[in-house]
């Protein structure tokens, strides 16, 4: 008999580390994916910020006496995109 409550007990102990395991798995994927979505926000924003600001530049040169505006709109874009990029997920 007392064999026998060493086998279950061991059989116990092994489906609970399987469970134990496999939150670690999910929980691991859940923070790659977040990873991979911040990686994609983070990159897409900077290619906008970095679009306008070549607009910005060609504008400017352009339409010198638009400047001021021109640049306000840039640096107001740009914090917009920051503000996206730092939301909590």
């Amino acid at each position: 008999m007392s064999d026998l409550v060493r086998v279950q007990s061991r059989g116990l102990a092994g489906r609970q580390q399987g469970r134990t395991l496999a939150a670690v798995g999910k929980e691991t994927s859940v923070r790659a994916a977040r990873v991979e979505a911040k990686t994609f926000v983070a990159y897409s924003a900077m290619q906008a910020v970095a679009m306008i600001g070549v607009l910005e530049g060609e504008l400017i040169k352009s339409v010198p006496v638009a400047e001021p505006r021109l640049k306000m709109i840039a640096d107001a874009h740009s914090f917009g995109v920051a503000d996206e990029v730092m939301r909590p997920w």
